[in-house]
């Protein structure tokens, strides 16, 4: 008994099994998502962006130098720091 064997390639061109058609592999969301930065697409997340920014900074530094309380660091470790620089103990 005698046996051909044959690569995939040859199978296919022979015609055993159909190829299927070419689609895209990625989808179209997926390729908007991946595709590089370009500044003037959207001028308006810039602004949303920049609006954010300004509105972060100044919840965070409005009233930094006083804050209301006694905060749990500044409790133990000042008066550590005031006796190493009164006593260098």
């Amino acid at each position: 008994m005698t046996t051909s064997l044959a690569t995939p390639h040859q199978a296919a061109a022979a015609g055993d099994a159909p190829e299927p058609e070419p689609g895209p592999a990625v989808p179209e969301t997926t390729r908007r998502r991946l595709a590089p930065l370009v500044p003037d697409r959207d001028p308006w997340s810039w602004v949303a962006a920049g609006v954010v920014t300004v509105i972060a900074a100044i919840v965070r530094l409005v009233d930094l130098g006083r804050p209301g309380h006694i905060i749990f660091d500044e409790t133990y470790y000042a008066p550590n720091a005031y006796g190493l620089l009164r006593y260098g103990v």
